[in-house]
């Protein structure tokens, strides 16, 4: 049998000594080398307690993990080798700075590393200059990277990064998207939780979707394009103040189609050239102003909810 450089088959966890709360029911998903898996779900799905039992962190009540067909569990040194964690909130020592601190984490791992390559790590993540800066003075989005660069340290060939890029400012998240994209590149594996959903589309290979403990659905990025487009088309958003009752009659019989109306966005259904053409001139003439016109022809949020109601009444939830 052949393995991806992750596979997780049928993963459960149970939490509490006498009364048993289910986390994690059943979890299957596969990380190939060259790619990127986005690990989708709602607040308390199961992504980080997944991302935890694969670090070693924690134990699964039953099922298996294994990484380049090492067991996770048996063979959890081996195969702690291959792959590097960046967790949503990691924890440094705040007194030391960072070239320090990285020397100082290196010594724990299975690999020599001098200090030439902690130099070189900082300054692949940004941090070049900043490597004798006390990490109490580092913002989010510095530990984010230097975090980043302890992963890179131990050479993985799979990343496991569990909302690493949450609360970041545009240019980091910009930044972590090209690092994971290089990594990607270069042969590496990275399977990438993220709430961001807009990030998780912008960026990955393949989307698993989580509910309740369980995955139930794993597609390539181009066949959840595919599928939302069959199912909404393209839509179209203009950015307009002050519609009246009789601007949204017009505008639906101009469009042939019921329009939704905010207050500051008018969304249309249909993406025809002639329908939006001809709404456009239409609230020119009528003298509202439109600050922005926006084709959305894919949409990861819209159609993640609607497989989570989906989920929901197939678990009769």
């Amino acid at each position: 049998m052949t393995y991806g450089v992750l596979t997780i088959e049928g993963l459960s966890k149970e939490f509490g000594a006498t009364k048993k709360v289910p986390a994690l029911k059943s979890v299957n998903l596969e990380v190939n080398k060259g790619e990127i898996v986005g690990f989708v779900g709602l607040n308390g799905a199961g992504k980080t307690t997944t991302i935890r039992i694969v670090a070693g962190v924690i134990r699964p009540t039953s099922g298996s993990v294994r990484v380049e067909g090492l067991d996770a569990f048996n063979n959890h040194e081996k195969a702690a080798e291959l792959f590097s964690w960046v967790p949503e909130n990691p924890i440094f020592d705040l007194g030391s700075n960072a070239r320090n601190w990285l020397l100082y984490v290196s010594r724990f791992g299975s690999k020599e590393v001098s200090a030439s390559q902690v130099d070189e790590a900082l300054s692949k993540v940004g941090l070049g200059d900043k490597g004798r800066v006390k990490l109490k003075a580092y913002s989010l989005g510095m530990k984010r990277r230097l975090a980043l660069a302890q992963a890179f340290l131990e050479e993985p060939q799979l990343l496991l990064m569990d909302e690493a890029m949450n609360g970041l400012d545009p240019e980091g998240m910009h930044f972590f998207r090209e690092t994971v994209r290089d990594f990607r590149n270069k042969g590496g594996a990275v399977l990438l939780s993220s709430h961001v959903l807009t990030e998780i589309s912008g960026v990955s290979d393949r989307v698993s979707f989580i509910h309740r403990g369980t995955t139930f659905e794993t597609k390539t990025l181009d066949d959840l394009k595919q599928e939302f487009q069959s199912s909404y088309g393209a839509s179209v958003t203009f950015e307009v103040q002050g519609l009246a009752d009789a601007d949204l009659l017009e505008i639906g019989r101009l469009s042939g189609e019921k329009v939704s109306y905010d207050g500051k966005a008018l969304e249309l259904k249909s993406a025809d050239e002639s329908v939006v053409s001809g709404v456009n001139r239409y609230l020119v003439s009528a003298g509202r102003t439109v600050t922005g016109i926006r084709r959305v022809d894919f949409n990861l949020e819209q159609l993640f909810l609607d497989k989570v109601r989906e989920a929901d009444r197939r678990m009769g939830a």
